[in-house]
């Protein structure tokens, strides 16, 4: 029964998140987020971890790459000269690479 409740309220959140950010996602995609989120934590946080979860949210890489991105990424506007004007800035690929070695997530 527990697991039940949490599983509810995982589903109910994660609908919460998305409709914080104006989506509005199918169960299917409502649900895999919830399977990444219940595994997240479970092993060591390494580069193929993440790939892994990334795989469990995509399911269907036909048209979606799984794996860190091959270049930067930034959530924000453009400016009218088109010069970025971010509220969020990713982190490298290459800075990643430094969880593999055991740098920042033990």
């Amino acid at each position: 029964m527990v697991a039940r409740a949490a599983s509810f309220l995982l589903l109910a959140d994660s609908r919460a998140s998305f409709e914080i950010e104006g989506e509005k996602p199918a169960r299917g995609r409502l649900e895999r987020w919830g399977r990444a989120v219940l595994q997240a934590g479970k092993n060591p946080l390494t580069l193929d971890e993440i790939v892994r979860l990334h795989t469990v949210l995509i399911e269907d890489t036909r048209f979606t790459r799984a794996g860190l991105r091959p270049d930067g990424v930034f959530l924000g506007e453009r400016d009218h000269e088109g010069d970025p004007l971010p509220e969020f800035i990713g982190a490298r690929p290459q800075d990643l690479q430094a969880i593999d070695a055991g740098n920042y997530c033990r």
